[in-house]
């Protein structure tokens, strides 16, 4: 999150600190109080997106010390299977030759066999899935159904996340433009208005997955 996103939220939590001594005192009309409930509610909105994050980046976490636990104890079976063979008596060896090579062709045959069962990516993003050859699955097959309206396809957690990364923590902006995208009339005029307009205004990049998980679900409204 860059350093502008966390000045806007100690601002919102002066000016909610400075309107809540005001209402004690009395100072405050209604105009000013529903401004108040704004910065609240702006509030609310950052700390969830906030949250978001952390417990994604957590994750993540998790995941990667996992894998190096995996490759230490690949590593630790590599080096023992090296000492076994090192410390062989040089007279055991001639009489036992054929038994290695039986043991050793049995380890060459199976090793392949496992390195060919892939696990998928859970790293994988949502395009490079759509760039693959269509799957049967059932989750592949809904990712590529249609959408009637933006609003009621995006959840909670997804527009926390495009209101704080793609429209610099505005969700009023960020109304007014999925207004704007669900009323096109193609695909085609979303992706120039998106290129002409939100590139610019917002500095977005194309390659980043906050912006192609958004423009995916863009696509979808217009299959």
């Amino acid at each position: 999150m860059s350093s502008s996103h966390y000045k806007n939220l100690y601002a919102l939590i002066s000016a909610l600190s400075d309107g809540v001594k005001k209402m004690e005192q009395g100072k405050l009309n209604p105009l000013q109080v529903e401004l108040l409930l704004d910065d609240a509610r702006s509030l609310h909105e950052r700390l969830a997106v906030i949250q978001y994050l952390s417990a994604e980046k957590e994750l993540k976490s998790s995941e990667s010390s996992n894998s190096k636990k995996e490759n230490k104890k690949t590593s630790s079976i590599s080096i023992q299977f090296g000492q076994v063979e090192s410390k062989e008596d040089p007279v055991k060896q001639i009489d036992l030759e054929e038994s290695i090579d039986e043991v050793l062709e049995s380890n060459e045959k199976e090793i392949p066999l496992k390195e060919e069962v892939k696990k998928p990516s859970f790293g994988e993003s949502i395009n490079d899935r759509f760039a693959q050859k269509e799957s049967s699955s059932l989750a592949d097959k809904l990712s590529k159904q249609p959408i009637a309206d933006l609003f009621s396809a995006i959840g909670l957690n997804e527009k926390f996340l495009f209101i704080e990364e793609l429209f610099a923590g505005d969700s009023k902006v960020y109304k007014q433009q999925l207004e704007v995208l669900n009323s096109m009339q193609s695909f085609d005029e979303a992706t120039a208005y998106i290129n002409n307009k939100l590139l610019k205004e917002f500095g977005w990049k194309l390659k980043g997955s906050v912006e192609k998980k958004f423009i995916k679900l863009i696509e979808r409204r217009y299959i």
